[in-house]
């Protein structure tokens, strides 16, 4: 069995120890935020300071241009190639076209 002074004794402690295990759990908490502020810290740094990009890198990114561009020029001319081949397909032969002069 308990004592009654025990007992008050115990309780009169018992604000100080939550107060110990308060801090103890807050601590983690306030790392893991600093942990987090830093992470944002960084990832605002590298979003400002954007690396140059190197004479390989500007190459390709030109070689890639060039070959689009050419991919799109292909592309035209074989539109226009079969849009002429349908307009031929349309018209009657050469030897039903009337050519009148005045």
């Amino acid at each position: 069995m308990v004592k009654p002074l025990d007992l008050q004794d115990n309780l009169s402690k018992t604000q100080a120890v939550e107060r110990v295990f308060q801090h103890l759990r807050q601590q983690p908490d306030e790392a893991q935020k600093a942990f987090v502020l830093e992470l944002q810290k960084q990832a605002q740094q590298q979003k400002e300071t954007a690396e140059p990009i190197d004479e390989q890198s500007q190459i390709e990114l030109q070689s890639e241009k060039e070959k689009e561009k050419e991919r799109k020029e292909l592309k035209e001319r074989e539109r226009r190639k079969k849009k002429k081949e349908e307009e031929s397909k349309r018209r009657p032969s050469g030897d039903h076209i009337i050519d009148i002069t005045v």
